[in-house]
């Protein structure tokens, strides 16, 4: 029988995130270097934009660009 796969349902998160979408390579990279030089994990949602969505990184963001309202 061949395996269907799982869906799991998440539930939206109780914290803000952060989204980066920029269709320019060399500004995407910039912004990463930034990320990295500042402690803060990202991860791709796609070939143009960057999630930090951990709560410690969210945190460690906000104290550079202050908190999302």
């Amino acid at each position: 029988m061949p395996h269907r796969g799982l869906w799991v349902r998440i539930p939206p998160a109780a914290y803000p995130r952060y989204f980066f979408t920029q269709v320019s390579d060399d500004i995407r990279r910039l912004f990463c270097r930034v990320l990295r030089g500042l402690g803060v994990e990202y991860t791709w949602n796609n070939w143009r934009t960057v999630s930090v969505a951990r709560r410690r990184s969210v945190a460690l963001l906000d104290t550079f660009v202050g908190p999302k309202t």
